[in-house]
């Protein structure tokens, strides 16, 4: 009775020797988290990065501590909070890349050195806070990013960086144009095999 209270008629509904919570797509959210992801990831896709942005702006903002850490872990569920997670981290660097797209890169300098911080291994967040911080005029600051990035990969991993990131620092290391202009292209980036679509 309780429970009936708490989430309302027609939630808890009495089934053989049990109950079951009739919940639809939208009152899940992991699931409208990932069909806001779907969808950012399509409108990128089309080239509407503003629209994008927004969109896993409003899926991160549901996020709150850890993927279903409230509820009984078995195999099956620890596979899917691992999915999730990997998609949360995989949003963020969407919604970055959509900013620095947008010719936006000063917005999320301090929100990639956040994720580089947090996650040191994935070579798609030096890449961004690279392209985020030449595009805010901070070119030298950018290679010297490389750097650190070299040094955690080699350190952590006995590994150097990726070829893409190699490439995305031979770009910046060209510098064509002024260091106050916008990041480099995604496009570019793209053509070149720095970063995939």
């Amino acid at each position: 009775m309780r429970l009936r209270r708490l989430v309302g008629t027609g939630v808890l509904i009495r089934r053989n020797n049990g109950y079951e919570l009739a919940v639809g797509g939208d009152d899940i959210d992991a699931t409208v988290f990932e069909r806001l992801v779907t969808t950012a990831r399509q409108r990128r896709g089309l080239g509407r990065d503003g629209d994008a942005a927004a969109k896993i702006a409003r899926a991160l903002a549901m996020w709150q501590g850890e993927a279903l850490a409230d509820v009984p872990a078995n195999p099956s569920l620890r596979a899917h909070a691992a999915y999730l997670e990997q998609l949360r981290l995989t949003a963020q660097e969407d919604r970055a890349a959509a900013l620095l797209d947008l010719g936006r890169p000063g917005e999320v300098v301090n929100e990639l050195r956040r994720m580089v911080d947090d996650s040191p291994l994935r070579e798609c967040r030096w890449a961004l806070l690279m392209r985020a911080l030449y595009g805010s005029g901070l070119r030298a600051e950018a290679l010297e990013t490389y750097r650190r990035a070299w040094r955690v990969l080699r350190d952590e991993l006995g590994l150097e960086p990726g070829p893409q990131l190699r490439e995305l620092q031979q770009v910046l290391l060209a510098g064509n144009g002024s260091p106050g202009r916008a990041a480099v292209p995604l496009n570019r980036l793209r053509a070149k095999g720095i970063l995939s679509a």
